[in-house]
């Protein structure tokens, strides 16, 4: 059980448009000191089949909107998995799971009617290979998010409060609190995308998934 739970600024000149952003090294899921270049250079068209042939093909297609959806709206109670049977990210609360790996083959838990797909799916989770978990939120390290956002920032005000925000005791509030005085919410959310999108990117390649553009599954832009 264990493996399965684990705009304005700009034009503003508060974000630079040719340093920062652009030409640092971006986070990625390896860990919080993990960085890696070119990731956003990476399109469909780099995708090259022969670099797996050792490798069992995924049968689907995922949108990578979908995965950066699920990255960003995370909850401690469920895990997100990509279906590599239909391409489909399927989001699992962990009770189901645990449940779905101590019961038998016949027994069924009385659930209301809107969680009983999701038990179905949980069932498939803990009892076959179909299923690629997403990093977690714990994988994900917002505060080096926060910190290369501050260091991205052009105003030497305004990056000073900001990587004052972020050490110490409330380091979340703080900083969401010093976004908010400087009027930069916008800016932020747009990095953190960005840096959501090139995790995903990242996941796709280490766990040879074929992703595509297009609107999310779940009505959310792409990314």
């Amino acid at each position: 059980m264990a493996s399965v739970l684990q705009s304005s600024e700009a034009d503003r000149g508060l974000i630079s448009q040719n340093s920062a952003y652009a030409q640092t090294p971006r986070p990625t899921s390896a860990g919080k000191g993990a960085f890696r270049r070119g990731a956003f250079e990476v399109t469909p068209s780099d995708w090259r089949p022969e670099q797996y042939d050792d490798l069992e093909a995924m049968s689907a297609t995922v949108r990578l909107s979908d995965i950066v959806d699920a990255l960003e709206m995370q909850f401690d109670e469920s895990s997100s998995f990509v279906d590599r049977d239909t391409g489909r990210v399927e989001t699992v609360s962990h009770v189901l799971l645990c449940d779905a790996e101590e019961s038998g083959d016949d027994e069924e838990p009385d659930l209301p009617d809107w969680q009983k797909q999701e038990w179905e799916i949980a069932k498939l989770v803990v009892s076959t290979d179909r299923f690629q978990k997403l990093p977690t939120k714990f994988e994900i390290h917002e505060w080096a998010f926060m910190q290369d956002f501050a260091h991205s920032v052009e105003s030497d005000r305004i990056r000073e409060d900001l990587l004052h925000a972020i050490h110490g005791n409330g380091a979340f509030r703080n900083f969401k609190d010093t976004l908010r005085r400087h009027c930069i919410e916008s800016g932020w959310f747009a990095f953190r995308g960005e840096a959501l999108r090139e995790i995903a990117l990242d996941w796709c390649e280490e766990n040879h998934v074929v992703w595509e553009q297009g609107v999310s599954r779940t009505g959310f832009p792409a990314s």
